[in-house]
């Protein structure tokens, strides 16, 4: 992304701390659970500070203190705009503003 080196290093440990998973930081892919497989993915994301985000039910495989974090991070994050995918509603509650649900291949306000 046209970074320096350290810059991008400190930008993916401020990440890592504000998802709370700076342990996971010299882990392995294959000794991650698939949660914390999700969260370095997301973390992954997030360090890169895109201004769209796409996120497809962001807190499966989450034990309940994991997902408040996130959705705590997410609450505060800069994005212009998010679309976000999720089954559990008071993940939907916390973090949006206007719900849409997909019923026979049509999109009806919620």
């Amino acid at each position: 992304m046209g970074m320096k080196h350290q810059k991008a290093k400190d930008r993916a440990e401020q990440t890592l701390e504000e998802l709370g998973i700076s342990r996971l930081r010299n882990r392995v892919p294959y000794q991650l659970s698939g949660g914390e497989k999700r969260l370095v993915s997301t973390a992954t994301i997030l360090s890169m500070r895109p201004e769209i985000l796409l996120l497809d039910e962001p807190t499966t495989g989450l034990d309940e203190k994991t997902t408040d974090r996130l959705i705590s991070v997410l609450q505060n994050y800069p994005a212009k705009a998010w679309i976000m995918i999720s089954q559990i509603s008071s993940v939907i509650e916390a973090l949006t503003d206007k719900c849409y649900r997909l019923q026979g291949g049509r999109i009806y306000p919620v």
